[in-house]
């Protein structure tokens, strides 16, 4: 809101509260000011602007919703088609090991898969140690298991750190740069999130900055003896609009915010 929006809306309620003159012009003078005016607009919001926020609110929060619903059919999805099969392709490995020790006995570290292969009747040069076949089964237990809590973490992170699930679009990106630089999953999501993590750093400089100025505004405000509290009394219609109730008519609804208004100007 302009300095010239702000006192053309005080002048409007000034007209449909018929407030005096004399302490309608007393508040314009004050609103005149450049320094009251900009810390005036700063923390107060018309009844229209208050309603599109709220609008703003509810299609934000539907949109992390629909986000968060897609993230799990994504994450159920990824379960069904490659951690299930994973654990059920090293539950077929297991029992195969089962079958191998059955048919051709148990091994020492000493012994290898062919010896024991024509031992039992079966030569062959490409029979597996015990030893090695575990060891086969272990790395890949460990590998799906690795990447699992790595896709886990990097998801709860995302939400911690952003404040919204990790699209799927997102994650092709995180995943495409695993492949590109041979690097972890892990490493691949802080490389690709870097760019944005220093977006955040510099809103929230921007943000530090813009607060200590409106406290030296608030400063140069008392020390003329000018009101610095910015925030109205409960249920206050000029600093805090309540959203229109549904069960008014609209000439209702305007009748009890001049009330309101009016009320809150007797009790300043």
């Amino acid at each position: 809101m302009t300095k010239q929006e702000l006192t053309d809306y005080w002048q409007g309620l000034t007209k449909e509260a018929n407030l005096p003159d004399d302490k309608a012009k007393a508040v314009l003078e004050v609103l005149s000011d450049e320094a009251v005016s900009e810390a005036f607009t700063k923390g107060f919001r018309t009844a229209p602007e208050y309603n599109r926020g709220l609008d703003k609110n509810r299609a934000d929060w539907e949109e992390k919703l629909t986000a968060a619903e897609e993230t799990k059919a994504r994450l159920t999805k990824w379960y069904n088609e490659t951690a299930e099969p994973a654990y059920k392709q090293n539950a077929a490995g297991v029992a195969e090991l089962k079958r191998y020790i059955d048919r051709y006995g148990t091994l020492d570290d000493s012994t290898n898969g062919a010896e024991a292969a024509s031992t039992n009747g079966n030569p062959t040069k490409d029979v597996l140690t015990r030893a090695e076949l575990e060891e086969m089964l272990k790395s890949r237990d460990q590998a799906v298991s690795s990447v699992v809590k790595q896709a886990m973490r990097i998801s709860t992170e995302h939400v911690k750190r952003f404040d919204e699930p990790l699209s799927n679009e997102a994650l092709a990106e995180v995943e495409g740069l695993v492949t590109e630089h041979g690097i972890s999953l892990a490493d691949a999501y802080e490389r690709w999130t870097a760019p944005r993590i220093k977006e955040q750093e510099t809103e929230a400089l921007k943000a530090k900055f813009e607060k200590e100025k409106a406290e030296a505004v608030a400063d140069a405000l008392s020390k003329h003896n000018l009101p610095v509290e910015t925030k109205a009394p409960e249920h206050n219609i000029f600093f805090n609009p309540d959203k229109p109730d549904s069960t008014m008519s609209a000439d209702e609804q305007a009748r009890h915010q001049r009330d309101e208004f009016a009320a809150g100007w007797n009790q300043g």
